[in-house]
Order: structure tokens, then sequence, then C-alpha cells
């Protein structure tokens, strides 16, 4: 494979993370889950196209504009084998044929309509809603919003929630199975449930950035897709009028300023041999500006709801940190009271490590160690995270041993290739 091809591989892969979600959604919108698997097939061809084409002419001016035009292509085929195609739902015929079956003089415009921009974003809204139906169990929201709006291969989304590839498949045909029983499910009235499912969507988009932020396995220790992604439906939120309740949209709004935020901080969080660079040791200047400004923006805007959620209070805890041009700089008091404020609210023993953490830098590393050592939640003794704070606070007061065998602990617990590459450094620097 010569170069340009490397380059167009590359550049069709990146698209299809940019693009595959909005294409998913709208042929799910023409015609319903229970035809998925034509649904991703289209898609599929789609892309495959690209990566024939390309090569040999050239990549488009408009590489998005010209694979929304091969998928307008291939639905504009299948309605037109409708009248042999049982399973396509009724909704389709309506609109392009009339009653003898004869074709309307409107099918390209009606096609525009399906692939204009108002009809993909609310496409978009309409199936990550569906996703995100209370009575999906959570995991099954994950996998589902994952596979079908961000274009996640099966063993991708096993990778990232720590699964079997096998019990996605299950969980995913079973869900599946689920709304094409249930015609309601997937209508264009649910959108007026958003209100009543919108925590249950932020906690989706949530654990998906966390997920990507830090991954829990492999190799890589940011999975940008995954982020950029949660990133990507959580402003698709942010830019409907969902109701009138302050409250509501200062949710979106806050979430929206915590992953602009976090993200910000990606160019700094991995040197350039590849080995991970804690908060402390970062090169400031490599912070993204751009989306720190945008983070703050949305964190202003957040600050007009009438009351205060988590998502607030972990915006506020990033913007102190994006705020310091140093980590000795860094106000550890208000970082600590965000934390406080957040433990009122949740019972995360990631909330209660990191709060602990925040004391270390107000009241010393004794008196964090000790809430380290009365933590009793059952995470407690296999978390990472926990073993590694406490190595970090026995280090600062000089128990080097101890230290060791906490980062052991914690390097013995991660699956995480680059995690182990940190953790054994850290080792290291505890030996005599």
């Amino acid at each position: 494979m010569n170069k340009p091809d490397e380059h167009i591989n590359r550049q069709v892969g990146h698209l299809f993370r940019e693009e595959a979600g909005k294409l998913t959604a709208i042929m799910i919108r023409i015609f319903g889950f229970e035809n998925s698997r034509l649904s991703e097939d289209f898609i599929q061809e789609t892309f495959l196209a690209a990566l024939k084409t390309w090569p040999t002419n050239g990549m488009p001016d408009n590489p998005s504009a010209w694979l929304m035009r091969v998928a307008k292509n291939k639905t504009l085929n299948a309605i037109k084998k409708e009248k042999r195609i049982s399973t396509l739902p009724e909704k389709c015929m309506p609109t392009i044929y009339s009653a003898n079956g004869e074709s309307h003089d409107t099918e390209t415009t009606v096609l525009d309509e399906w692939f204009s921009d108002h009809y993909i974003r609310d496409s978009q809204l309409l199936v990550l809603l569906t996703c995100c139906h209370p009575d999906f169990p959570e995991k099954a929201r994950i996998m589902l919003t994952l596979k079908t709006l961000a274009g996640f291969s099966y063993t991708e989304i096993a990778q990232g929630l720590l699964v079997n590839e096998e019990n996605v498949r299950k969980k995913l045909y079973r869900i599946r199975n689920r709304i094409r029983g249930n015609e309601e499910i997937l209508n264009s009235r649910v959108c007026q449930q958003i209100p009543e499912r919108l925590e249950s969507v932020l906690t989706v988009l949530y654990l998906m950035f966390n997920e990507g932020y830090k991954r829990t396995c492999g190799d890589e220790l940011i999975g940008k897709s995954l982020c950029f992604e949660a990133i990507r439906l959580t402003k698709l939120l942010s830019e409907i009028e969902i109701t009138p309740d302050s409250h509501q949209s200062g949710r979106i709004d806050a979430l929206m300023a915590l992953m602009c935020l976090n993200a910000a901080r990606f160019p700094a969080r991995i040197d350039p041999e590849g080995h991970i660079v804690d908060l402390k040791n970062q090169n400031r200047l490599l912070w993204d500006q751009t989306l720190i400004r945008l983070g703050f923006h949305y964190l202003n805007k957040s600050r007009e709801s009438d009351t205060v959620s988590r998502y607030h209070l972990e915006a506020g805890i990033s913007s102190v940190h994006c705020l310091a041009s140093t980590y000795e700089q860094t106000d550890w008091k208000t970082i600590l009271f965000y934390y406080n404020q957040l433990l009122e609210q949740t019972d995360s023993i990631v909330v209660k490590i990191n709060r602990a953490i925040a004391l270390s830098f107000v009241e010393g590393a004794e008196a964090a160690l000790e809430v380290l050592e009365h933590l009793t939640d059952d995470l407690s003794e296999s978390y990472r995270f926990y073993h590694a704070a406490r190595a970090e606070m026995y280090y600062r007061i000089g128990l080097y041993e101890k230290a060791q065998s906490c980062y052991e602990t914690a390097h013995h617990t991660t699956k995480s290739k680059l995690e182990k590459q940190f953790l054994s450094t850290q080792i290291q620097k505890c030996q005599p």
C-alpha cells in the first residue's frame, strides 16, 4: 500500500467516526430499528465506495457531502424496491409513492429533506433518546449508543466497557428486539419526553466521556474518538430548546463544560515517547486554549441554572485546574470545597479518593492518608487509583517501602499498558 492510500485510509477512518452516527440515525429514522442490518450494510457500502474510489479519483473537496450523496442514492434504490421488500415500514411509502405504486416527481425533494441538516440533527436526537430509554439497563444504553450513534464495533465496545464481545452482541440483540417489538419506542413524539429522559441521556454521555478520558484497558490512555463523540452528542443536546426550566439546560451546559475543560488537557497527557505525564508535570502551554475558552463559555451558561448538579461541581474543579498557570498555583482549597459539595450528591469511591488527594494539599498527606485508610467501600481493595493515592501519600511522608507496596498493588490491578509503565516508574522512585 502506498503512502497516498494510507493517507486516504486514515481520512476515511476519521470520517467514519464523524459521519457514521449521522448516517445511522437517518437510516433508522427512515427504515426503522427492525431493519438495522440493512442500515449497517448501506453505511459499510458507502465507506467502502470511498476506499475504492478516492485512491484513483482523489479525495473530493467535500468528503462528508460525497458520503451523504452515496448514502442518499442507496436509500433511494432501497425505497424504489419497496414494493418487493415487505419488511420496510409503511412510513416510507406514502411519502414517495402514490397508491398504485407509481413514483412521484418529488422523490429528490423528499430525499433532500431526509438528508438535510435539521433532519439529521432531529434523527440523531430521536435515536439518542431511544438508545437511552429508561427501561433499558444502564450498560445496555451505553452499548446501544456507542453502536448506533458512534459507529463503534462490537470489539471496541467490549474493550471499552471491559465486557466479553459475545456479551455485547447478545445484549444488543435483545435490546433491538425490544425496540422492534414496540413501535412507540422509536417515535417522533419521544422528543416531547426529553425532560424525563434527560438524566438517563446525560449519564450515558458522562460515562462515555469518562471511559474515553482514561481507558481502563489496552495500550491507549486516551480514547479521543469516544470523548469527542460524547462531546458531539452533548453539544447536540445543548443546541435544542428543551424546556424553559433552567435546571435542565444548566446540567447539559455543565456537562459540556466539564468535557471541554478535561479534553483541553489531552495534548499534554502523553509525552513524545508515548508515556503518561501526570498533572503535576504537564506542559500547560500545550493545553488546548480553544477548548478551555469553550469550556468556560458553557460553564458560565450553566450557572444560570437554579440548582447545582454534580456536573456543575466537577466542571468547577476542572476550571480551577485550567486557571492555574502552574501546578503549584492550584487553588486546592476551592477544589476541596467542590469535592465536599460533590460528596453530598454522590457516594462514589472516585470522589472520595480525589477529595482525599485535594485534602492532602490543604491539610497535609497524613490527613489524606487517614481518610484513605478508613475507606470501607468494597471497590477500595481492588481499585487501582485507591492504591496509587495511598502510595503517593506514603511517598510524600517518606515511608517509601509502604509507597512501593501500594504502587505494586496498583500495578497489579490495572489492565492498561500505559498505566503499568507509569506505575513501574513510580515503583523505581521508591527504591533506595
